[in-house]
């Protein structure tokens, strides 16, 4: 299995599905499995970096929590985590009663699911959009009925940005115009930086049929926090995010961090 793409058809890999399977999640297609046990088997620990981003994710809303965050606006939310707890709602109501968090994905093949699960709750909403249509996100009457954008917000965009192939800065930017003061902004975004050459073309080909992929430099990465300033430990790899435990790097840096609008 040296080639990626051998016995491989990558025309309809779902992200949320292969991020869903690399988690320990079961909704996912064949196709998202096989594409997973492709490309790890030529770039061994490269699906541990989506172990790290969920872990990150955790490590994140705790940390919102403990600094009175109540609302979350999760933008690119995948499917719902496979693992009881491990959903942004669970973590953020374990600190507070009243948490409320608005997921937003625009996979068709989440939608079923998230619906069941994240759908018009007292304290849960799922919003089908793409996050690139903020005016729609922000409007939306899930959005509306959850988030009071007069009290600080957390907006998650953790591994959906490098999918924002374009003027990702500029979607970050629309989302942190409307949120006051106080609000805390999340970033996850894998990182061209000391990657090989081959591995960036051989994650640019995997994602092409699902729109492309934008793997930006750390300068790049860090321009998207709209100049707030960061939180300590910085724009860090993401398993080096306040960790619990050590965890090894894989061959690939997944870039971390988050930032409180002053």
């Amino acid at each position: 299995m040296d080639d990626p793409q051998r016995d491989v058809d990558p025309t309809h890999i779902s992200l949320a599905g292969a991020y869903n399977y690399t988690t320990g999640g079961d909704d996912n297609t064949l196709t998202d499995r096989e594409i997973v046990h492709a490309y790890e088997a030529k770039w061994p620990g490269l699906a541990s970096n989506a172990v790290a981003n969920a872990q990150f994710l955790e490590r994140v809303v705790g940390f919102l929590a403990e600094r009175g965050i109540r609302q979350i606006l999760d933008l690119g939310a995948g499917k719902p985590k496979p693992v009881a707890g491990g959903n942004v709602h669970e973590i953020l109501g374990s600190h507070a009663g009243d948490a409320r968090v608005v997921y937003v994905e625009k996979d068709p093949t989440a939608h079923s699911h998230a619906r069941a699960m994240w759908g018009s709750g007292q304290r849960t909403g799922y919003v089908e959009a793409d996050v690139r249509d903020v005016d729609q996100v922000l409007a939306a009457a899930e959005t509306r009925r959850l988030i009071d954008f007069d009290e600080p917000v957390g907006i998650l965009m953790l591994a959906v940005l490098h999918y924002v192939v374009g003027d990702a800065a500029g979607v970050v930017t629309r989302y942190a115009d409307a949120v006051p003061a106080g609000s805390f902004l999340a970033v996850s975004h894998m990182a061209s930086d000391g990657a090989p050459a081959e591995l960036l073309a051989d994650l640019e080909a995997v994602y092409a049929p699902a729109g492309g992929v934008a793997i930006r430099s750390r300068d790049e990465i860090a321009g998207m926090f709209c100049g707030w300033p960061l939180e300590d430990p910085g724009l860090v790899e993401v398993r080096e995010w306040r960790p619990v435990a050590p965890m090894e790097l894989g061959p690939h840096l997944l870039l971390g961090g988050v930032a409180r609008k002053p």
